[in-house]
């Protein structure tokens, strides 16, 4: 497979993590802003005013406090409440993917024919995935964590495409965003593979040249057929005001489709288009199977981000962390959520390092025409510059703090350094009585530890 070259400020390196699985920005006057990690830099009031008599009595969360969190749930809730159909440069809402991890496949080898590097999310905000009685959030899946991309990275730079509803973006070609691949499983014709090639018999599609073939572009036929815009689009395919959530959908491009040309996000256009879909029949689809009746407001949709931008920029040491990933989230109420965000919160630091990525609360139960649903974190183990943020703390002489595959702390208590043993040995580090090294952990490119 062909690698690609990588859009935005000096990403370089090969990662070797993706993620497989089916799949479920505020942009202002600059088309190609630079990503922006969180608000903390700006001082953020944000105030939802309504003149209906239904948000007086509805559920809503308060503002956030003076503390950094408090400033990035205000800035989250202002995101997923701000979008204008008649205003261009309005928020489109927040990227979301519901996970149980913070792990990746990226340039690996072929599993069941997916695409490589393709991480399936959706975008939530005040006008859709919400509940079409009670006008809470729907979340995908009914899970209970997640990872929250930082919006305006993911339409500048790590968002590949966007789907009305479930793009079944495991056999598409360009990393999820493109048409279905031509065959399935692991063969050259693939969405593993995503060759665009020319044929000894270009009538059906057979006898490759294999000097021709070259990864699918933005123009490339398989891709550009299944674009929302085109004007060759895909017989297959509905243009998104006829789709139905069963249909194949066309895709809506984000600025990384194909990173070596960044593009101008549609995200915009997206969010509008899919609402303008399902308030068609009242938001109603009927559905011929068990699921019953299906409202469309409720059903997820697709963003899909692109694992190796996404891994370049967080192992990049001069790009912050919270520039590709604002938050990990939890439904509030649900432990065993509370539990998985603390557990992708502490194997982003043990792959990534400083900054901690910050954890939010996520109220399910919100009237989103009235409040956003970010609320800050309680009961979380302390977060500071120094002490590993969940429970135990740093480890005590003689227990591990480093190595590939340690999950244990990534600090030692103070007087304690953590030093490989024996000094060459990249499986196992433990805190040991030494005042000549640093207390503070080291890493090379592919975060290891530095002895």
């Amino acid at each position: 497979m062909v690698s690609s070259n990588l859009l935005c400020v000096g990403f370089a390196g090969v990662i070797a993590f993706s993620l497989h699985g089916c799949g479920g920005g505020a942009s202002g006057d600059d088309p190609t802003p630079r990503p922006t990690a969180s608000p903390a830099a700006t001082t953020l009031t944000t105030t939802l005013t309504t003149t209906t008599d239904f948000c007086a009595n509805a559920n809503t969360v308060p503002p956030g406090s003076d503390s950094e969190n408090g400033k990035l749930v205000d800035w989250l809730n202002s995101l997923y409440t701000g979008y204008k159909a008649d205003d261009p440069a309005s928020p489109s809402g927040v990227t979301i993917r519901v996970a149980d991890d913070f792990s990746f496949f990226c340039n690996s080898a072929c599993h069941n024919g997916y695409p490589d590097c393709r991480i399936s999310a959706s975008l939530y905000n005040h006008k859709m995935m919400m509940m079409h009685d009670t006008f809470s959030p729907a979340v995908t899946m009914s899970r209970f964590a997640g990872i929250v991309f930082n919006q305006t990275t993911v339409e500048v730079a790590t968002g590949k495409c966007a789907y009305l509803y479930d793009g079944a973006t495991f056999n598409r070609v360009n990393r999820g965003c493109g048409c279905a691949a031509r065959q399935v499983g692991c063969g050259q014709q693939g969405a593993y593979w995503n060759q665009d090639c020319q044929y000894g018999d270009p009538v059906n599609h057979q006898n490759i040249r294999p000097e021709t073939c070259h990864n699918n572009t933005e123009t490339s036929e398989d891709v550009e057929r299944c674009w929302c815009k085109t004007e060759n689009l895909h017989p297959s395919t509905p243009r998104p005001e006829d789709a139905t959530t069963t249909d194949q959908q066309c895709f809506f491009r984000a600025g990384g489709l194909y990173p070596p040309h960044p593009l101008q996000s549609e995200f915009h256009d997206f969010v509008k288009a899919r609402l303008a879909n399902q308030e068609t029949n009242g938001g109603i689809e009927e559905i011929k199977n068990v699921d019953g009746v299906r409202y469309k407001q409720e059903y997820w949709n697709e963003v899909v981000v692109d694992a190796e931008v996404l891994g370049n920029m967080l192992r990049n040491p001069n790009v912050t962390n919270t520039n590709a990933v604002s938050a990990f989230m939890y439904v509030e109420g649900n432990g065993d959520g509370k539990l998985k965000a603390v557990e992708m919160q502490k194997k982003a630091f043990h792959d990534y390092g400083y900054p901690i990525i910050p954890i939010v609360a996520f109220d399910a139960t919100v009237d989103v025409r009235c409040s956003g649903p970010f609320k800050e974190a309680s009961g979380l183990p302390t977060t500071s510059a120094g002490p590993a943020p969940w429970e135990g703390g740093c480890s005590s002489e003689f227990q591990q703090c480093g190595g590939i595959g340690n999950q244990e702390a990534d600090c030692c208590e103070d007087g304690l350094v953590c030093m490989a043993d024996p000094p060459d040995n990249l499986f196992w580090s433990s805190c040991q009585k030494n005042e000549t090294k640093p207390t503070i952990l080291e890493r090379d490119d592919f975060g290891h530890i530095v002895a």
